[in-house]
């Protein structure tokens, strides 16, 4: 009986020492994934005229693992209260003020299994016809995602991130 006691502390000890910053996105994941079920899908542009357009991330990495510190995928996951189904190329939305949920993969060290996934919300207004980009980038140990206006470069930062 003394072993398992004096066990008990020791593996308290090492689940305590896991920082709450990692917990937040899996937790967050957790709860976004069986949400997602029930919303519907985006249907795309439905108003008339020209649509906004958001190019997928392209990561300059082939894969997140060893030796591939930065960024390796960013997608959106939901736009308003629809959920993308789909990696396409570009997304095309019609103008106006949208709620983005976009996921980010990073490594943060050089060796395998320094991988974190962070949740970024986006409220902007997108203008139609304009086209619009990622900027993804690890900052502070932290993936760091932008959406730019292409013409512009003007930069909408994440209003939450977790």
């Amino acid at each position: 009986m003394a072993s398992l006691a004096s066990a008990a502390p020791a593996a308290r000890q090492h689940t305590d020492s896991m920082p709450a910053r990692k917990l937040i996105p899996i937790i967050l994941l957790a709860a976004l994934l069986p949400a997602c079920r029930s919303m519907p899908p985006y249907a795309g542009p439905r108003g008339p005229g020209t649509p906004a357009v958001i190019e997928a991330y392209a990561s300059p990495l082939s894969f997140c693992g060893l030796l591939t510190p930065g960024v390796c995928h960013a997608d959106i996951l939901l736009i308003d209260k629809s959920k993308l189904a789909s990696d396409a190329p570009e997304i095309a939305l019609d103008g106006g003020s949208h709620r983005l949920v976009v996921r980010c993969l990073s490594n943060m060290t050089l060796a395998t299994g320094g991988n974190e996934t962070s949740i970024h919300t986006f409220r902007m207004d997108f203008q139609p016809g304009a086209r619009y980009r990622f900027d993804a980038r690890v900052v502070d140990n932290r993936c760091q995602l932008a959406i730019a206006d292409k013409a512009s470069g003007q930069r909408s930062e994440a209003v939450e991130t977790y």
